[in-house]
């Protein structure tokens, strides 16, 4: 529907990143998984397009990043795919740097601080775990400013 544009407007912020304890959930069909987080990406990449001014969804599509970044990083864990591993290491870097850019231009807004403290957490816990210490001490650092 391109022609509602307020009834999208409306629809940014809505979407909020994994927190705590989330986990990302196995499949039977990761093909199908992969291509859902992809096309949630797609939708939120053409509304930030559509809608620049929209800090709603820019976080927005910062959380679809960081989303499917996490479901990459643990499906490349699990299956030893480094591929699939340092994808998700690059759809996290997306998230980050929205997320800082947010920060940056809107420091009275809690939220922003939270979800980048959280997706540089996320990335440093994977650098880690992957042996990665060089990168890892990186997102501590940069969490750190």
């Amino acid at each position: 529907f391109p022609a509602a544009k307020q009834e999208h407007l409306r629809l940014a912020g809505f979407w909020k990143p994994l927190r705590g304890d989330a986990k990302v959930r196995r499949t039977n069909n990761e093909n199908h998984a992969t291509q859902v987080f992809q096309r949630t990406v797609a939708v939120y990449e053409s509304l930030s397009s559509d809608f620049p001014a929209s800090v709603g969804f820019q976080n927005d599509l910062a959380a679809a990043y960081y989303a499917y970044s996490a479901w990459q990083m643990e499906s490349g864990f699990q299956q030893e795919n480094a591929t699939k591993l340092q994808e998700g290491f690059e759809i996290s870097k997306k998230a980050i740097d929205i997320w800082e850019r947010l920060f940056r231009e809107y420091p009275e807004q809690p939220d922003h601080a939270e979800n980048l403290i959280e997706s540089l957490g996320n990335a440093s816990f994977w650098y880690r775990v992957t042996g990665r210490t060089e990168q890892e001490r990186a997102m501590i650092d940069r969490s750190l400013q």
